[in-house]
């Protein structure tokens, strides 16, 4: 439940986002500069205050939601706003194609880049940053389609009847 409040605010987005498409993309063309700017410090704020320890801040109260909200809106313009010029490389074919793994590697990066001494083993050179990479590349490339898609196809005859 740490990060409830995160998840609050991607399913508000997306549900903005159906509901109300013309408004937002309205708001992310008229205002694009100034709501990337309020994005970006939504997101630094609480990593500088928390990690660089300024001002002998540990914490700051609501960081992560103000974080999930600095996301959000800067997911919500590169949705409504393709072309502009910082989100015009999220279509690069490699990109996208990463893209499309994105749930897979979240769903398997945990088991390569969790500590080595939690299974047991000694720092083997594969289980630390970069020589992780490949490996999560390759797993979350054969979940995809070995068994992401499949299910996929198979709810979709399901769906049909």
């Amino acid at each position: 439940m740490n990060y409830f409040d995160s998840l609050a605010v991607g399913c508000a987005s997306a549900i903005l986002l159906a509901r109300r498409r013309h408004l937002v993309q309205w708001a992310c063309q008229k205002h694009f500069g100034m709501a990337t700017l309020i994005a970006v410090l939504l997101i630094l704020i609480p990593y500088i205050l928390c990690n660089l320890y300024v001002l002998g801040i540990v914490t700051v109260p609501l960081g992560n939601a103000m974080q999930a909200w600095g996301f959000a809106v800067l997911l919500l313009q590169s949705v409504t706003t393709p072309g502009r010029r910082f989100y015009r490389m999220l279509n690069w074919p490699w990109l996208s194609r990463l893209g499309v793994l994105s749930y897979s590697l979240y769903i398997w990066q945990q088991l390569f880049c969790t500590p080595p001494e939690t299974f047991g083993l000694h720092h083997p050179w594969w289980m630390s940053f970069p020589g992780w990479l490949p490996a999560v590349l390759v797993a979350a490339t054969v979940s995809y389609y070995g068994l992401e898609q499949p299910v996929l196809k198979l709810r979709a005859r399901f769906r049909k009847i």
